[in-house]
């Protein structure tokens, strides 16, 4: 009889919320990766709406990429949702990538930490687009938005009452 049959050991935990302990290390490798994180988090959000079910299951995806690197034994995952889910609460209760004091003022988990501070100002990456009639065509990028202004081309703060003033001035 081969020892290999008896044995059940390093076999990958089923599990449906992350276990405490390799939470630990996976909030370092997290924090380290944050601005990746942040990225991948944000393809998510269209109109400022968070689509939070793709949410968990970047959350999870990058649960397995941390534990496949890096603790095997962590790589199974029962329900995606779930687990990104409750993932996602660990992180927002340590304030790391998803903002807890957003998440205190209407109790949504979806909101992610500013993507850019310059000058003092915060910004948030939101979908802007133009929109040609004449092709019927809809061109969309990503910007710096923050409550202050938005940053323009080559990190130039723009502030919302210069806006105003140049909308006055050229749409007559």
């Amino acid at each position: 009889m081969k020892l290999k049959n008896i044995l059940n050991e390093g076999r990958p935990i089923p599990m449906d919320a992350p276990n405490e302990f390799a939470y630990l290390d996976f909030k370092k490798f997290a924090y380290k990766n944050r601005k990746q994180y942040k990225k991948d988090m944000q393809k998510h959000i269209k109109n400022g709406e968070a689509d939070s079910s793709r949410m968990f299951m970047t959350a999870s995806a990058w649960w397995y990429k941390w534990a496949y690197h890096n603790n095997k034994e962590f790589t199974h995952i029962k329900d995606k949702l779930k687990f990104g889910r409750e993932l996602m609460k660990l992180l927002v209760q340590d304030d790391l990538i998803f903002d807890k004091k957003a998440w205190k003022k209407d109790n949504r988990i979806t909101h992610i930490k500013e993507a850019y501070q310059k000058d003092g100002h915060k910004y948030n990456t939101e979908e802007v687009g133009t929109y040609n009639a004449m092709t019927r065509n809809t061109t969309m990028d990503r910007a710096f938005v923050g409550k202050d202004g938005i940053l323009g081309i080559n990190n130039v703060f723009i502030s919302w009452s210069e806006i105003k003033r140049l909308q006055k001035k050229y749409r007559g």
